[in-house]
């Protein structure tokens, strides 16, 4: 991190996100450490990544429409979503891969109750003051890309992170 500052709410709910998909088991059993391109500054992220570096995950945080969630004295609060694209790429043709590691990721954002996945993702949630995950498109394509042998793929989740933001 070049800048010295205190981390701001919703690099907190970024960085969560993240951890909840990269510590799932099944996900990342299959997505190898530098095939993460989740804008942390890793050297990983200063190229393209292209079919030889087949399956991959992009996340890329933008920020949403922020408008106030709750008004009242102390309570005032402001939501803060933060719009997360999902890119992915899977080696070959055949749509079934890009559609099941979509699976695999919303698996991931919504882990089946009881389990260790569950609770390990709802803390992170909690802790990244994450009050809701919403996908708006899920990520994955049956089309494949000109003569590379490659789907890749585009989504879209969003984070509803409210902040405290006294009147």
């Amino acid at each position: 991190m070049a800048l010295q500052i205190a981390q701001d709410p919703c690099t907190l709910a970024f960085r969560n996100f993240v951890k909840i998909l990269q510590r799932n088991g099944r996900l990342s059993a299959l997505i190898k450490k530098n095939r993460w391109n989740v804008r942390s500054g890793g050297t990983c992220e200063l190229k393209a990544f292209g079919v030889g570096e087949c399956p991959y995950i992009i996340l890329t945080p933008e920020p949403g429409a922020s408008g106030w969630g709750v008004m009242g004295n102390s309570a005032a609060q402001h939501l803060f979503p933060i719009e997360i694209r999902i890119e992915t790429g899977v080696e070959g043709t055949n749509s079934d891969d890009s559609m099941n590691l979509w699976g695999l990721i919303r698996d991931a954002m919504f882990p089946a109750a009881g389990t260790d996945d569950a609770a390990e993702a709802l803390a992170l949630r909690t802790a990244g003051n994450i009050s809701r995950i919403e996908v708006v498109r899920p990520a994955w394509s049956g089309t494949p890309e000109g003569d590379v042998q490659m789907i890749k793929s585009s989504g879209l989740v969003l984070l509803h992170v409210y902040i405290g933001t006294p009147v």
